[in-house]
């Protein structure tokens, strides 16, 4: 209790991370996270450069995964989108 369950993966993790995510979130009787006891609610998922993997209306519907998708110039600039992404974790979640 207290806790949240969030799945995260960079590219074709990124995209397992996605597709666990939705088998979790799934709540129905005899689903996973019922018979963990996990509330949906609990359920959250980062992508980092997640390949598609689901279609428009699945991810229209699906509002416990969270995609980030960089395109990095500068190493410089990437440390600082980095603690910034983990600073709104840390502090919004």
């Amino acid at each position: 209790q207290g806790y949240k369950l969030v799945l995260t993966g960079h590219s074709l993790g990124a995209g397992a991370a996605c597709l666990l995510a939705f088998l979790f979130y799934e709540h129905v009787d005899g689903g996973i996270s019922s018979r963990l006891e996990i509330p949906t609610s609990m359920i959250e998922c980062w992508g980092f450069g997640c390949p598609p993997c689901v279609d428009k209306l699945l991810s229209e519907h699906a509002p416990f995964i969270k995609n980030v998708v960089l395109q990095v110039y500068d190493e410089k600039c990437l440390a600082e989108i980095l603690r910034l992404i983990c600073t709104y974790l840390v502090h919004y979640n």
